[in-house]
């Protein structure tokens, strides 16, 4: 998986009708535009207005449910800030206050630094070992566990790894005493038959539609600030609860991105953006992508909805 994360920055005034759909077909012709300039034979991408789906467009064959890959970590965020707001959780909580089976550096880990990639789990050994994971089968939440607990935790400071979203994955099921598959549903998604191991941090699936309405959902009416969050690619442009983030105006914008390439030609990525005027916008293209994929998109996008 390729974890790099790209940036947003516009923000205008979205207003309904004509003008939102003229600005959603924009969005599409950028995108395509995209598409085609990167030889990408197969993908899909959504526009939405404050979670009410405007537009979908594709090239190629690309239709239906797709899977998610790393925005799934945004699902896992969202309903770890749940569990904290409903008293079950408390971000000060440590991995060994609900696994009371460890007793290696892991379970000193916090609540609040896994959910920023700050917990000092470095590296990430879900790379070499997500293609044996796939297919069926409960999520591999244990059998991480046991490959990391006694591995010594190194500095609090942001580094992104998949280990942290399924080491919270463990403790959410714990904490709400259902499979976290069931505390974390969101209408419409659902958990992958063929990446459903990585649950938390790579295995949900659904309609771009459908999770653009949670992406919606879970943070146009939200103040990250509030929540846990740590500068990820310099002060402005922080991670927090599956989603990078960025003051901009009166509100934010979030984004995230994901990406799963293997040697068997399994390869896609995918890209999501909520900008603080209410435009949402999710794809999902077939490839393992080049660098310049994600400059490129972000760029793209943004013509589309701003110029």
């Amino acid at each position: 998986m390729k974890p790099a994360l790209i940036a947003a920055f516009a923000l205008t005034v979205l207003t309904g009708g004509a003008f939102a759909d003229e600005r959603a077909e924009r969005v599409a012709r950028s995108w395509r535009q995209w598409a085609a300039g990167q030889n990408i034979s197969s993908g899909q991408v959504v526009v939405l207005n404050r979670g009410e789906l405007l537009l979908s467009a594709s090239v190629g064959d690309a239709a239906g449910p797709v899977d998610l890959a790393s925005l799934s970590k945004a699902v896992t965020g969202a309903c770890l800030a749940r569990l904290v707001d409903e008293g079950v959780l408390n971000w000060s909580d440590r991995v060994g206050d609900w696994r009371s089976d460890l007793a290696g550096p892991l379970r000193d880990a916090r609540l609040d630094d896994l959910a920023t990639h700050s917990a000092g789990l470095v590296p990430d050994q879900t790379q070499g070992w997500m293609p044996a994971l796939r297919g069926e089968g409960r999520p591999a939440y244990d059998e991480l566990i046991d490959r990391i607990a006694e591995r010594p935790l190194g500095a609090r400071s942001y580094a992104y790894n998949n280990e942290n979203y399924g080491v919270l994955g463990a403790v959410i099921a714990e904490a709400a005493g259902v499979p976290y598959e069931e505390v974390c549903a969101q209408p419409g998604l659902s958990v992958s038959p063929t990446y459903g191991r990585f649950a938390a941090w790579g295995g949900w699936r659904g309609e771009l539609a459908d999770y653009g309405a949670f992406h919606w959902r879970a943070f146009a009416n939200a103040n990250p600030a509030k929540a846990p969050s740590v500068p990820a690619f310099g002060e402005a442009v922080r991670y927090g609860l599956g989603t990078v983030w960025r003051a901009f105006g009166d509100g934010w914008n979030f984004w995230h991105l994901g990406a799963l390439c293997f040697d068997d030609g399994d390869n896609f990525m995918t890209y999501a953006v909520l900008y603080g005027d209410g435009l949402g916008v999710v794809t999902h293209v077939q490839g393992c992508p080049d660098d310049d994929w994600f400059g490129t998109l972000d760029a793209a996008l943004i013509r589309g909805a701003f110029q």
